[in-house]
């Protein structure tokens, strides 16, 4: 291969990376003058912090004094069937795990709402037993029952960022039921929620109940639908503001003489904008209880109100560092933030959104009013697990960053100084929609794709000490991969007739090869049986599979075919044309095997993952 294209090593860590073009929504570089957009857009490109040490988080698995039941709006992150006994045998049901997106109270009682995303809580409560219901004996079973609150000076509550309930597959009229039309991805709407006091043996449990589930919408999202729509959706603003309050936690809300001290003045306006967010889910909360208060007995207001005045007193500060908490929840209740990592290519690993804040006026409306910017700076397969550590950049107020960006003096982007948070991962779960079971490949995909990914994910922000981290699978148990753009970012765009000459040996059929015995496996997640397709999922990894290039002629799309090998990252970065241009992929290519198609083809089916991905 001639010099120019020989695979160079990474250039030292205090070279400043070249910056490109990385999507049609980002802006060009900035002008020499602008000294805030260098300050800001040179915070992404540095050199990683030092893995932090990762601790295990031990986590467990109106008016009036009675309750009506709230509804909670949520997307599904996981499907499980289960069986309960019955007074005649064993009854299916199904169980359902959502990120609740919104909290409607639907004129309930026990429902606090902060004012904050993500801060939302129940308080128990426990059925009535009027002499109306007992004189109606059973006639009245499926009717709503009367509930009062149950309050108390060591208040527990649930807190309404996540719901696990089970549903009835059957509906009482017969038939399915509506949990039977959702899937992973599917946007559902849970009516009857309550947080139900249980006593036994002299403990109290709080477990979250519901009455039933209905799809939002009419149609399922499809798998290759599925990471693009949560990307989205995660990145509206609404979201978002969540994100950016849930993010602060890491850096204690940006209340500490230590974050402060070296922030410029258009940072220190940002960081008040987020001391303003835990100073208004104080006073929200405690509004609330004010409310919640009025036209209760006497017994329920004083303690509401005992909890109001304790609640207001809190310094939003203590708060943010967890040193004190609005009230005890369940040990299954964790803040979460949700994030999207987008935007990112190995030569410029600043996040879109970065880009778009300083680029034209469409692009800046196009910004939530608050929003994180989470990029990957660790990254290591441990065994069956996947760490990956992730420091965060913070925009609290949009429109001043935008004046601050225009002044052009200061820039005005809050950045984490080292991870803000951890997240685990099932290699098991990653080795599939990366494609290969295979431990190897599967661990080559990982480490060469996921820094650069475009995807969503739901992480616990878990208390931690410095110079360690908590970390545990988010919300869900995993993350919303965007495949297509994640693959153009960091891989060797290859043509359909190098497929055909390497893989197929000059035909569009290849035969998938014998795995040898000795090779180590990732075991399928369970309830999963297959690897994802390109009829199903909109993307296959090749050279594990039997395939047909011909079954694929009328499917609608462009089927774009990728390359990924070990320091493929480093191969993109120095000549990121690679990652689009066919040509300069190809001969790339040739060159790492020379010998001819048999050798290349050699090398690929043992070295490296190649993968079809329909474009719509």
């Amino acid at each position: 291969m001639p010099s120019t294209k020989t695979k160079a090593s990474a250039p030292p860590e205090s070279e400043a990376r070249a910056a490109v073009k990385v999507s049609d929504d980002k802006a060009a570089l900035p002008t020499a003058g602008n000294g805030a957009k260098k300050q800001m857009l040179s915070l992404f490109n540095q050199a990683p912090p030092p893995p932090v040490r990762h601790v295990r988080a031990n986590l467990g698995g109106g008016g009036g004094d009675a309750t009506s039941l709230c509804k909670v709006q949520g997307l599904v992150t996981r499907i499980k069937d289960e069986e309960v006994e019955g007074p005649r045998g064993k009854i299916p049901k199904r169980r359902v795990d959502l990120i609740v997106t919104h909290v409607n109270p639907n004129g309930a009682q026990d429902v606090l709402r902060s004012g904050i995303e993500g801060q939302s809580f129940l308080f128990p409560s426990r059925v009535v037993d009027t002499p109306e219901t007992a004189a109606s004996g059973d006639a009245n079973a499926f009717r709503g029952k009367q509930r009062e609150l149950i309050v108390s000076p060591m208040q527990t509550m649930r807190q309404l960022s996540t719901l696990s309930a089970s549903f009835y597959k059957e509906s009482k009229e017969g038939g399915e039921s509506g949990v039977m039309g959702v899937a992973v991805g599917s946007m559902v709407e849970v009516t009857g929620v309550c947080c139900n006091a249980v006593a036994r043996g002299g403990n109290v449990s709080y477990y979250l109940n519901a009455g039933k589930l209905t799809p939002t919408h009419d149609a399922k999202l499809s798998n290759p639908e599925l990471g693009a729509a949560v990307v989205k959706m995660v990145g509206e603003n609404k979201m978002q503001a969540w994100s950016a309050f849930g993010c602060s936690a890491a850096m204690g809300g940006f209340f500490s003489k230590d974050s402060l001290a070296d922030l410029n003045p258009a940072q220190k306006v940002q960081a008040q904008a987020c001391q303003s967010m835990w100073a208004r889910l104080v006073s929200g909360t405690a509004d609330r209880l004010e409310t919640m208060a009025g036209g209760k007995n006497e017994q329920i207001a004083g303690e509401l109100m005992g909890h109001e005045q304790r609640v207001r007193a809190i310094d939003p500060a203590r708060l943010a560092d967890g040193s004190v908490s609005l009230f005890l929840v369940d040990k299954y209740d964790v803040n979460l933030a949700p994030i999207v990592q987008s935007g990112l290519t190995p030569a410029d690993k600043t996040p879109a959104v970065i880009h778009m804040l300083q680029g034209t006026t469409a692009q800046q409306e196009k910004l939530p009013e608050a929003f994180t910017a989470p990029f990957i700076v660790n990254l290591e397969v441990k065994g069956k697990a996947l760490m990956l550590d992730f420091r965060v950049a913070y925009v609290f107020d949009k429109t001043l960053a935008i004046e601050a960006f225009e002044k052009g003096d200061d820039n005005p982007v809050l950045i984490s100084p080292g991870t803000a948070l951890s997240m685990t991962l099932s290699m098991r779960d990653i080795a599939v929609k990366l494609g290969s079971r295979l431990v190897s490949k599967a661990t080559t995909a990982a480490t060469e794709l996921l820094p650069t990914a475009t995807f969503a994910a739901f992480p616990k922000m878990l208390p931690s000490e410095p110079g360690e981290m908590k970390s545990d699978f988010p919300g869900g148990g995993t993350i919303c991969l965007d495949m297509p753009k994640t693959l153009a970012a960091a891989s060797i765009n290859v043509s359909k007739e190098f497929i055909k000459s390497v893989l197929c040996g000059g035909g569009e059929v290849r035969v998938a090869p014998t795995i040898p015995k000795d090779a180590e496996l990732f075991d399928f997640p369970e309830k999963v049986t297959e690897l994802p397709t390109i009829l199903n999922d909109g993307y296959q990894e090749l050279t594990g599979n039997s395939f047909d290039l011909g079954n694929w002629d009328e499917l609608e799309g462009t089927l774009h075919y990728y390359v990924v090998f070990p320091d493929v990252a480093d191969a993109v970065k120095e000549l990121p044309e690679l990652a689009t241009d066919t040509g300069q992929g190809m001969e790339y290519i040739n060159d790492m095997a020379p010998g001819g198609a048999a050798k290349v083809k050699a090398w690929m089916t043992s070295s490296a993952l190649v993968y079809a991905v329909l474009v719509k």
